[in-house]
Formats: structure tokens, C-alpha cells, sequence
């Protein structure tokens, strides 16, 4: 066995497979990098929509004492439903790129609505804390909280804001 031999061809499959390698990565950053450009996006769109339904429902939510019945829950609905409709036109449009995370709380947010805002025929397909709450604001406002944070999650903002305050220093208190 040529041990000279041996180890130029290990040497150049070496240097081939690195190669190959760094290819790879510097394609996927790109991806990764556009991807996260569409995150930003489809949040900066559907983020003010989803803030205008939830302010609207907690408002008639309010007006109403902070509990709802069978008469109530119908009028949230129907309360709300411009906003609720360019919130669905903005999470159409943008769905294909949000990530898992967040449009399982994205998900939720709308069962907890349907929920407190359901017809009394369709009252049973929905959780009984959610047509009989005693505040159903609060359980909006949880899930809405589910939703921000799955979002700020999905774009890394305590990494990126613990990495500026290392560049710039930690603030005195």
C-alpha cells in the first residue's frame, strides 16, 4: 500500500466533500435567509389585524359586563366580523409561510373566539369554559399573549435583543 497515494486521495476527497459542503450552506442560508424575511413580513401584516379583533372583541366583551350569553355571543360575532374579515384575508394571503408554532396559537386564538362567540346549536363543538365563561375576555387575552409570543419566539427577538445589549452594554439601573 502507496501511503503517499493513499493520502492525496483522501486528501482531495477531503477537500471535495468541504466543498460540497460549504455549497450547501451557503444556499441554505440564502433560503433560510428569505424565509425569515417572509416571516417578518406575514407578521408585520397579520399582527395590526389580529390586534383589531382582539381590541374589538375586548371591548364588546366589556360593554357587555365581562360576560357573555346565549343572546351576547352571537352579537360579538357579528360585532367584529369586518375586522375578523380582513385578519382571515391577511392569514390567506400570508399562510404558506408561517411557521408551525405560530399558527398553532394563530389556531388557537380563533377556537377560543369561536368559542366565546358561538350560536347555542353549535354551542357543543366548542369547550364548556369557553361558552360559559366567567370572563372571556381573559381567555382571549391569553390566547392572543400565546400568539405574540410564539411569533417573537419564531423570530428570535430575546436572542437578538441579548446580543445588542452585549454590543451596546447592559444598561445601569
Amino acid at each position: 500500500m502507496d501511503w503517499g497515494s493513499f493520502s492525496l486521495g483522501f486528501g482531495g476527497l477531503s477537500v471535495g466533500a468541504l466543498s460540497l459542503w460549504l455549497n450547501y450552506r451557503e444556499r441554505t442560508q440564502k433560503l433560510r435567509e428569505a424565509l425569515y424575511t417572509k416571516h417578518a413580513e406575514a407578521f408585520t401584516e397579520i399582527m395590526p389585524r389580529l390586534a383589531d379583533v382582539h381590541m374589538e372583541a375586548q371591548r364588546f366583551i366589556a360593554m357587555q359586563g365581562c360576560t357573555l350569553d346565549s343572546k351576547t355571543r352571537p352579537e360579538l360575532r357579528l360585532n367584529i366580523a369586518n375586522v375578523a374579515s380582513a385578519y382571515r384575508e391577511a392569514l390567506q394571503r400570508w399562510y404558506v409561510f408561517l411557521p408551525e408554532a405560530v399558527i398553532s396559537q394563530l389556531e388557537s386564538f380563533q377556537k377560543v373566539l369561536n368559542g366565546i362567540s358561538s350560536l347555542d346549536p353549535n354551542s357543543r363543538l366548542y369547550p364548556p369554559e369557553y361558552i360559559n365563561s366567567k370572563d372571556p375576555g381573559l381567555l382571549l387575552g391569553q390566547a392572543y399573549t400565546a400568539v405574540i409570543t410564539a411569533m417573537r419566539k419564531s423570530l428570535g427577538v430575546e436572542q437578538l435583543t441579548a446580543q445588542t445589549l452585549k454590543l451596546i452594554g447592559e444598561p445601569k439601573p
